[in-house]
């Protein structure tokens, strides 16, 4: 080990001396690296003359005169900037920030502008919209969730074709597409056939239903373009409306990208409670979707919100969920009501079971007309 040692510190010295002789000093290296790179060089004699004060006042010249990288950087973006000027707030009837400040952060209790004093004797329109919601990713894997949309799709093509006056809405181009792949030339033609008619609508016509807080403007812009192409060259379609039942709250700019393909028709749901109360109690829906930034009304979008907390049978049939689950089907085999087993409707006791759904409407009203009352 001795002996191991003396020779490394042999081959140390020699190495030492011979780095001195050729006038060149391993501590003094990365300054000598550096100063390569700002494009000096340096003479070893007058380096080792120069005094440490000479050396800081040099390196400071170079750097004084080194090209200025970050003013022509700035002079690239004032020559591509846009020269598009923006109001600071176009003019609308509602104003978002207000309705949140004054009407959803005040107990929740706005006041009436224009209390309805007409009623519409005319018989009322019901609009019944058959749907499905599918997530590309959830509680199962996509590959999963493709086996159950698949599925949804087969009878979709099937029930069609029994009932012609049956509609149909799908907006997820992603397993649309998983399934579209599968089909045969006859199968494709009929798809392409309720398209056309009517039976079949192509709702957003996006990849998926995007989400609309985290994405970019890349990806949003990449998700809508994707789906709509799709849809334009299977189906020889375009989408007319926006669907969009299950983002988790809604931004100006995704209805903004969507108004650049034509659409000015749109469905929301996940908005504050308050707000749907606001807008509710204002008669405020449907209303034009308006941008802060535009001031002409360019890109207005047509909005209609679900009225309730939910877009599932439970919450959206009516007023009263109690009742409402009663009415989703599913629940006679899969899930039970909080309170009884649901009742099969039957013809022998339709007249029955809408009673109860229309007595759902009047409780409510009732109520709301006591609170008015004694506010």
């Amino acid at each position: 080990l001795i002996v191991a040692i003396a020779i490394a510190l042999a081959i140390y010295c020699i190495a030492e001396r011979r780095f001195q002789s050729d006038g060149v000093s391993r501590h003094n290296s990365p300054y000598r690296r550096w100063n390569a790179r700002m494009g000096k060089s340096i003479q070893n004699t007058e380096t080792k003359s120069e005094s440490p004060i000479a050396k800081l006042e040099d390196l400071v010249g170079q750097i004084q005169h080194s090209p200025d990288y970050y003013e022509e950087e700035k002079n690239a973006r004032e020559a591509n900037k846009c020269d598009q000027q923006y109001p600071t707030e176009a003019i609308t009837d509602f104003n978002t920030f207000e309705m949140y400040k004054n009407g959803i952060a005040s107990n929740l209790n706005p006041p009436l502008k224009k209390p309805r004093t007409k009623v519409n004797k005319q018989p009322l329109e019901v609009f019944l919209l058959p749907m499905t919601h599918v997530d590309p990713g959830w509680l199962e894997t996509f590959d999963s969730y493709t086996k159950d949309t698949n599925r949804i799709l087969d009878n979709m093509l099937i029930f069609l074709k029994t009932h012609p006056k049956m509609r149909f809405m799908w907006c997820e181009m992603v397993f649309f597409e998983r399934w579209w792949r599968h089909l045969n030339d006859t199968q494709k033609a009929d798809v392409r056939q309720f398209v056309t008619s009517g039976q079949l609508e192509m709702a957003s016509g996006s990849w998926v239903m995007t989400d609309e807080a985290n994405p970019y403007f890349p990806v949003t812009i990449d998700n809508i373009v994707e789906g709509q192409q799709f849809i334009f060259r299977e189906l020889g379609a375009k989408a007319k409306v926006i669907w969009s039942n299950d983002p988790f709250g809604y931004g100006p700019s995704v209805p903004y990208l969507f108004t650049k393909t034509g659409i000015k028709l749109a469905v929301i749901n996940r908005i504050h409670h308050g707000m749907k109360n606001y807008l509710q109690e204002l008669r405020a829906i449907p209303f034009k979707w308006r941008q802060y930034f535009d001031a002409r009304g360019e890109s207005d979008v047509y909005t209609h919100v679900l009225p309730y907390a939910h877009y599932d049978i439970l919450n959206s049939c009516g007023p009263v969920a109690s009742v409402c689950c009663e009415f989703d089907f599913k629940r006679l085999t899969h899930h039970m009501c909080p309170f009884k087993k649901p009742t099969v409707t039957t013809k022998q006791n339709v007249v029955e079971r809408f009673a109860a759904f229309l007595l759902s409407y009047i409780f409510i009203f009732l109520c709301k007309l006591s609170s008015r009352i004694h506010a």
